[in-house]
């Protein structure tokens, strides 16, 4: 007789927020299965892998392209070149943070030199690392220098025109995001087990177990994740629009 093949064993994925071995550390588990049943360990990376790449979905982070995530910016500082309609504004939001250098700022075709501090003409980035500013010697809007106008329209309006070259991201993955990672892993690998159940008689009249409704209007309390794993997704998802 042949044997039954043994499955093959999926790997960490660069975007992933937490590991394998977190969640089974959250489901108590010491070590991982027996090397003959890799199954679990792998359905597990499966869904750390899912939840990372939704959480940068729901809180419109990573590539403009939207293509499927090599890198991720909440686990890593990740390189951008990206491109903006001009606001017409002093101010430019972009789609990752938290900033943390910028390589080039271009607008139309000039490049607008960094402004370290206040009274000298350029770009910097706002405190909070959300947004880049424009501003002039004087700390406003003027004209006459050797740039052109470009700080007195600040980020002129006009489709694709501007280019932000810029690194952004967190590094080490934030505990917070860590653990709603580990958690909402671990949940989703014990729903395995009454997949499409709602409830379940016990032996010898021991009475019924009811499990929870994946769906949110479930007559149970449905969910989709925890309440408090939902308030996260909500503080970091960006809130501005950007194209």
């Amino acid at each position: 007789m042949g044997t039954t093949p043994t499955p093959p064993v999926v790997g960490p994925n660069p975007i992933d927020l937490c590991t394998v071995a977190d969640v089974l550390g959250w489901l108590n588990a010491n070590s991982p299965p027996a090397p003959t049943q890799p199954t679990d360990t792998d359905q597990i990376q499966q869904i750390i892998t899912a939840w990372s790449s939704m959480f940068m979905w729901r809180t419109g982070r990573g590539d403009m392209a939207e293509d499927t995530p090599t890198e991720s910016p909440f686990n890593s500082w990740v390189n951008y070149q990206e491109a903006y309609d001009g606001n017409g504004s002093m101010k430019l939001y972009l789609r990752n943070y938290p900033i943390q250098a910028v390589n080039v700022l271009q607008v139309g075709n000039t490049i607008i030199p960094v402004s370290p501090k206040f009274g000298v003409s350029g770009y910097n980035v706002s405190v909070s690392k959300r947004y880049l500013f424009i501003r002039g010697a004087g700390g406003t809007s003027m004209s006459g220098t050797v740039f052109g106008t470009w700080f007195v329209n600040g980020f002129t309006k006009g489709i694709q025109n501007i280019l932000v070259d810029y690194i952004a991201g967190y590094d080490p993955v934030p505990y917070d995001i860590l653990v709603a990672c580990i958690k909402s892993s671990a949940l989703e690998y014990k729903k395995r087990s009454y997949i499409g159940v709602a409830s379940k008689a016990m032996a010898q009249g021991a009475g019924s177990i009811t499990y929870l409704s994946p769906a949110p209007s479930g007559d149970n309390g449905g969910f989709e994740y925890d309440p408090d794993v939902e308030r996260l997704i909500e503080n970091y998802t960006r809130p501005w629009l950007t194209v």
